[in-house]
């Protein structure tokens, strides 16, 4: 099986140049924990998690002291590297497999440069349940 047949396709991202306030929107309103983070030219550059949210969140403003809020930090800086990615025509097997390896909630699916669906850990769970019950029945 493919990944392309199990992924989610709507897939929301944020822009570079958004603060986390509008991170924690677009994550809110979508029910997901990370978003890609697209640069001017539409390109996944890095991905912004809860973690990341959490963890600028709770640095130090260098001037202050004092706590920034989410609506004064920049995606662009409280984003992660670019995670590694899949192709559509990946299989479910090597996807889990690299999943399992580098410990990763998910991957997002990438198709000539373009962000086209991300595949979870609950993808897999899917379609691992969805197979076995087939074969059973």
């Amino acid at each position: 099986m493919k990944v392309a047949e199990q992924m989610k396709t709507d897939v929301k991202t944020i822009a570079s140049d958004a603060v986390l306030a509008d991170a924690i929107v677009v994550m809110l309103d979508a029910d997901v924990s990370a978003l890609p983070v697209l640069n001017w030219e539409q390109r996944p550059i890095g991905v912004v998690t809860q973690r990341d949210i959490l963890v600028a969140s709770l640095e130090r403003d260098e001037h202050d002291g004092g706590l920034r809020g989410p609506d004064l930090i920049a995606v662009s800086d409280a984003m992660s590297a670019w995670p590694p990615w899949v192709d559509p025509e990946a299989s479910v097997s090597d996807a889990a497999k690299m999943m399992s390896y580098l410990d990763l909630k998910r991957v997002f699916v990438m198709d000539q440069g373009k962000v086209v669906g991300v595949f979870s850990q609950t993808d897999v769970v899917d379609t691992l349940s969805t197979t076995t019950y087939a074969r059973r029945a």
